[in-house]
């Protein structure tokens, strides 16, 4: 399966997976903590993943995302 997410939500994928809260995100961001669950719903479907541990994890395998130590 491809994935093909979008610029930004990739660039959630990685703050949450990194550790970061939808707040926080929202702040680096400038948008407001709905939009970034907006985001995080949209790759959930795209992932077809019933989680966001499940969606990052196949963020993870297919090299889209790197999660810092």
């Amino acid at each position: 399966m491809a994935i093909h997410l979008s610029p930004r939500e990739t660039e959630v994928a990685t703050m949450t997976a990194n550790g970061m809260t939808k707040e926080y995100i929202a702040y680096l961001l400038g948008i407001c903590p709905g939009t970034v669950e907006i985001y995080r719903r949209r790759i959930r479907e795209k992932l077809e993943a019933h989680t966001m541990v499940e969606a990052i994890a196949k963020c993870v395998n297919a090299g889209i995302i790197v999660i810092k130590n």
